[in-house]
């Protein structure tokens, strides 16, 4: 689920990924550094879905981000400031968060991308805020 007006991600698989018996979404999205909403879209699962396919089935992996695990306290504005981003950006790579963020709390211990798709923490990133350029460098 989306919010109306994003963008629909293309659903493509960057890489495989054979299931292992204690595997769950929210462990291979860690392991491959991976969003847990990209990971169930592509393999057109519903999103945060509780149903993983049996241990040794292959599914798709989406491209990488640098991912940020949402806790319970999270707000949008709290993860934006810790990861050096703005909150419209982190909203723009995540089409499953509403403009207001008043859904991040349905993401509780899944992982949403904290940086654009196709890059990962450990590479420099450069954002651009109007009027205000920055370096961020992820770790």
């Amino acid at each position: 689920m989306t919010r109306p007006g994003a963008p629909i991600p293309t659903a493509s698989c960057e890489s495989n990924y054979t299931i292992q018996t204690s595997d769950s979404w929210q462990s291979i999205s860690r392991k491959k550094q991976v969003s847990t909403f990209f990971l169930t879209y592509v393999n057109r699962l519903p999103p945060y879905s509780a149903s993983l396919p049996v241990a040794g089935t292959t599914i798709c992996l989406p491209q990488q981000c640098p991912i940020y695990s949402v806790s319970p306290i999270d707000t949008c504005g709290m993860i934006a400031r810790v990861r050096g981003v703005t909150t419209q950006q982190l909203i723009s790579w995540n089409p499953m968060i509403n403009p207001d963020c008043s859904n991040l709390r349905t993401m509780t211990n899944y992982q949403i991308c904290a940086g654009p798709l196709g890059t990962t923490a450990h590479q420099t990133v450069r954002y651009s805020v109007p009027h205000e350029p920055m370096l961020v460098i992820l770790s």
